[in-house]
This record gives structure tokens, C-alpha cells and sequence, in this order.
């Protein structure tokens, strides 16, 4: 698997390992791949809660799950942790796209930029599988971004009250 850095016109997507995942529930091992990182200080996004940084680990040692740290090359040449995403291998063959963007780099444009990314990266493997996304109805900005990377409303998931969105290549 050709898991490794992606770049993109403002962003750098790092492969999330599982020493990123460790520095997320221990801060205490700095990993050397965001060591020039700066991290603002609302990191971790909502999303990410210490039971979803667990299975993230688990799921990453297991290697099923392929998710990247988004960083934002800003015009003043720093870099900054901006947000995370990335796909789930799901025990029914599907691979579930997840992301999540800090509230202050939300409405530029990243999360599309880096989903159009990662779902160029995930076709240009021999997955050979389906690429699902779940959002919920209100969520207008997660919607846009999933419709303008070529992903259409296909089912209602109604246990957890979300749309379920399919990507097909």
C-alpha cells in the first residue's frame, strides 16, 4: 500500500500513524512528522473524542483504517494542523469517508480540497470497493463538499439519522 504524504495546492496531507494516534491520547512523545507543526490549541476537533482516538489507533494498527492529518500551508509560510480525514475499512467491504475541519479553517475550502485528494488517492489503489460517506441532513457544508467530489445521496440510515452518500468510480 502507497500510504504517504499527499500534497495538494494549500494543503499537506500527513499520514495519520500510530504514533500520531499515541500523541493524541498521551502528549507526551512529539511525532517527528508534525514536529514543525504549529498546533492550535482547540486540536482535536470535536469529532475526534479520546474513544474515537482509541479505535483510530486500533483500527490503524490493524490497517484498516486510512486517514490523514490535514496541515495548511498559510500565506506567512507557517504550517497549521487544520483538520483530519480519512477512510474506515468496514467489516461489510465499504470504506466509510470520515472528516472533520477546526471551526477557524472552516468555509475556505480545504475539507473539499482534501476529500477530492484522498478520494484520488483511494482510486488510484486497487480497493475494488465501495466508498461510502454518512452526514446528516443539516449538515449543508458536509453535503456540499461530498456533492462537489462526485458523491450522490443513495440511502437513509435510519438508526442514526443520517443520509448515506456513495461515491462511484
Amino acid at each position: 500500500m502507497d500510504f504517504k504524504i499527499i500534497r495538494t495546492q494549500r494543503l499537506t496531507l500527513i499520514p495519520a500513524t500510530p504514533d500520531l494516534f499515541l500523541f493524541e491520547q498521551n502528549h507526551d512523545v512529539f511525532p517527528e512528522c508534525i514536529k514543525e507543526v504549529t498546533i492550535p490549541d482547540n486540536w482535536p476537533p470535536e469529532a475526534m473524542s479520546e474513544d474515537v482516538i482509541s479505535l483510530f489507533l486500533n483500527l490503524a494498527r490493524e490497517n484498516k483504517l486510512y486517514t490523514y492529518y490535514w496541515i495548511s500551508e498559510e500565506m506567512s509560510g507557517k504550517r497549521i494542523l487544520s483538520g483530519s480525514g480519512g477512510f474506515i475499512d468496514l467489516e461489510n467491504g465499504e470504506y466509510e469517508l470520515g472528516y472533520s475541519v477546526l471551526e477557524q479553517f472552516q468555509n475556505r475550502g480545504y475539507a473539499t480540497e482534501a476529500v477530492k485528494a484522498m478520494t484520488e488517492w483511494f482510486c488510484g489503489h486497487d480497493f475494488k470497493k465501495r466508498i461510502i460517506a454518512k452526514t446528516g441532513s443539516e449538515n449543508t457544508p458536509s453535503i456540499r463538499v461530498l456533492e462537489k467530489n462526485g458523491f450522490k445521496q443513495s440511502d437513509f440510515d435510519n438508526e442514526n439519522d443520517l443520509w448515506v452518500y456513495l461515491y462511484k468510480y
